[in-house]
């Protein structure tokens, strides 16, 4: 975050973007992320920004699928499209799972339905999580990933759009019939009722960033 000589404004500055990553949920790291700072590298880092773009634009009823390895700027473009929609909720999958689980346990505020509800009424969902094959969840994760079906549709169901992000390069790896059968529990939760409606699946490419400032 740029810091000027002027104390009061950067004070300012610093408690507005603080609240807002707050508000919207954002990862440390990532208050201060808008779409203008996203630089592209590659065709697809292009592709990935407009379609974040155009989903905030004309939000009806539209699932948005990045895939690509660490450092593309998945993350980036999750929180820029919240800012930029300056509405909505940042989760990951992993976050949410666990917290089903502890709402199964006595003395939890919320119930999982009520998670779920929340998560499908708010304006704009940004989910950002490694999504795992078939065998990893059945091994890694106690809680299944049905809610995600669950959430999805309802979601589809309420006209209110998703992007949902995975480190996965699901599309080059699904058969050329069906390019959402693939080897990740998104198999299940692409189904039709889903992917009707799907507006893109972008998979990113390009050098990882992070890897890039550490050696700088």
């Amino acid at each position: 975050m740029i810091k000027t000589s002027n104390l009061i404004q950067d004070f300012k500055h610093d408690f507005y973007f603080a609240n807002r990553a707050k508000r919207l949920g954002l990862p440390e790291g990532y208050a201060d992320t808008v779409m203008s700072n996203y630089v592209t590298h590659t065709p697809s880092q292009s592709a990935a920004k407009q379609a974040v773009e155009e989903l905030v634009l004309n939000p009806k009823d539209q699932l948005l699928v990045l895939s690509g390895s660490d450092g593309t700027g998945k993350t980036h473009l999750l929180c820029a499209g919240l800012v930029m929609a300056d509405e909505g909720r940042y989760v990951t999958a992993r976050d949410i799972s666990e917290q089903i689980d502890r709402s199964h346990s006595a003395g939890e505020d919320k119930t999982e339905a009520e998670i779920i509800e929340e998560l499908a009424a708010t304006p704009l969902l940004a989910m950002d999580d490694s999504i795992p094959t078939q065998d990893e969840l059945k091994a890694e994760y106690k809680s299944d990933y049905f809610w995600l079906i669950y959430l999805l549709t309802e979601r589809h169901a309420r006209s209110k759009p998703t992007i949902l992000a995975t480190n996965r390069h699901f599309m080059s790896a699904c058969s050329a019939s069906n390019p959402y059968e693939c080897d990740t529990c998104l198999e299940g939760i692409l189904d039709k009722s889903v992917t009707s409606k799907i507006s893109r699946a972008i998979t990113l490419d390009g050098l990882d960033h992070r890897q890039e400032k550490l050696s700088a």
